[in-house]
């Protein structure tokens, strides 16, 4: 529904036409620095998956993946987790990695999905927003016959016509209304 998924899969697997898949190479105290993975997930890899809404094959190869590196972690079938974990989530329209919520000191992971150790992150955190490592930014939009327009975009990047009350971009500023 919000675009984004974990897997772990017990074969590499070629990787979708229009879909990305993610390693968490860092965690600080606020974010989760995500790495592309590119063409195949190895086998046992537990990964993020971005994606429009559907389904998508991932299919068995016999070309091997490269990770460089992944603090993410998985399992092929339910697991009792002890130490706790930070899964994936979307809470008020915010998708990223929430502390789990223990029942009896343990988190269950489900089969087949990713999350991050508690131990990987610092302590205190309780939500990761995902960094990509690339900064991005609108610097001015040419119209037609060279004129500026001074278009609005949201954080996400997403053009809008107004600006309500929030955090925007106009013409490559941040600009609170």
């Amino acid at each position: 529904e919000n675009g984004w998924a974990s897997l772990v899969l017990g074969f590499n697997a070629t990787i979708p036409a229009n879909v990305e898949v993610y390693t968490v190479s860092e965690a600080t105290k606020t974010k989760a620095e995500l790495e592309l993975v590119a063409e195949v997930v190895p086998a046992n890899e537990a990964v993020l998956v971005k994606a429009g809404k559907g389904n998508y094959a991932f299919d068995y190869t016999k070309a091997e993946g490269n990770v460089t590196s992944n603090l993410l972690e998985g399992s092929l079938f339910n697991k009792s987790v002890n130490e706790g974990a930070y899964v994936l989530a979307e809470v008020n329209g915010n998708v990223g990695l929430y502390s789990a919520t223990l029942t009896d000191g343990t988190f269950q992971n489900k089969a087949n999905k990713a999350y991050l150790p508690a131990t990987a992150v610092p302590a205190g955190a309780r939500f990761l927003s995902f960094d990509f490592g690339t900064e991005t930014a609108i610097e001015s939009i040419e119209g037609e016959n060279g004129n500026v327009k001074a278009e609005i975009y949201d954080l996400a990047g997403r053009r809008v016509q107004n600006a309500q009350k929030g955090l925007y971009i106009v013409n490559g500023k941040k600009v609170i209304k």
